[in-house]
């Protein structure tokens, strides 16, 4: 219901997360959006900038990526399924301590079930 709705109205939540301070979800267009105060982990014009970089690298000839960030959240998604890319991908435990947030985690868990 929530989704059909932010057709007409962006849906925003706040929580607090121990790492980000405040986490701000909002439903908008039919999609959920994650930003904190500094950071942005949703889909959108940050996906189609990274997917520009990333046609410039040669992947396939590359065994393991380690990702220093999430890329606007769709770097993983991005690589898997607009690149085939299915080697693996890794990312630092200082990166790893921010995912604590339940919701940033149910986020990527539905979209990456394979992670």
């Amino acid at each position: 219901m929530i989704k059909y709705l932010s057709y007409l109205y962006p849906m925003t939540r706040k929580v607090t997360s121990k790492y980000s301070d405040t986490l701000e979800i909002t439903w908008y267009n039919g999609k959920k959006h994650l930003n904190t105060k500094n950071a942005n982990y949703s889909y959108g014009s940050l996906q189609a900038i990274l997917k520009f970089g990333l046609e410039k690298i040669e992947l396939k000839h590359m065994n393991s990526i380690l990702l220093l960030g999430l890329g606007g959240g769709s770097v993983i998604e991005t690589l898997r399924q607009d690149f085939n890319y299915q080697k693996q991908l890794g990312l630092p435990p200082c990166y790893l301590a921010f995912l604590e947030s339940k919701y940033l985690l149910l986020i990527i868990q539905q979209k990456h079930p394979h992670l």
